[in-house]
C-alpha cells in the first residue's frame, strides 16, 4: 500500500489556493496532455493550461477517486 505524506492539513501542496508560492492568475507551465495521472484524465473542456484551483481539484479528485485521502 502506497504511503502518501502532505505536511499541510490540507492536500495538493503548492497547489493549494492562496498559500505562498501560488499566485492569483498562475498557471502549469506544461499543458494538460503531460500534467496528467495516466490513470485520471482531465475532463472534457478543461484548459490546456490548468490554473491553481483547477489543478488543485483536479488533485483533489483523484485523491477521493482513488481512496488517498483514507
Amino acid at each position: 500500500n502506497p504511503v502518501v505524506f502532505e505536511s499541510a492539513d490540507v492536500l495538493g501542496g503548492l497547489w493549494v489556493p492562496g498559500r505562498p508560492p501560488m499566485w492569483e492568475g498562475m498557471r502549469t507551465n506544461i499543458s494538460r496532455f503531460t500534467n496528467v495521472f495516466s490513470d485520471y484524465p482531465h475532463g472534457p473542456g478543461s484548459p490546456l493550461f490548468l490554473n491553481v484551483p483547477q489543478m488543485h481539484a483536479y488533485l483533489r479528485g483523484y485523491a477521493s477517486e482513488f481512496g488517498v485521502t483514507k
